[in-house]
């Protein structure tokens, strides 16, 4: 698939990545290409995309996420995030 338009937005999420650290939430009506607009942004680089799931608990998204990163970064199995409380983050959805 191509991917047309979206300069405006493709150039300052590029502005944004390339003087990290940058945050961006990107927010729209479904099916407009949120999605395909941050994988076209990253593609170029060595990037991990991680997309929540609105109804999955802290817990359960901390466990994912810790099991991506500690492959993507070749860390050693007993180096993980356990749980919000270890990482101080009090989180709701």
């Amino acid at each position: 698939m191509r991917f047309y338009g979206r300069v405006d937005e493709l150039r300052l999420m590029e502005h944004l990545f390339q003087n990290s650290p940058s945050f961006l939430v990107i927010t729209g009506r479904r099916r407009i290409g949120k999605t395909t607009l941050v994988r076209e942004c990253i593609h170029p680089y060595s990037s991990l995309y991680f997309f929540v799931e609105n109804h999955k608990k802290i817990e359960q998204v901390i466990d994912e996420y810790s099991k991506i990163l500690s492959k993507w970064c070749n860390m050693p199995s007993y180096l993980s995030l356990r749980n919000s409380k270890n990482l101080g983050l009090k989180m709701t959805f």
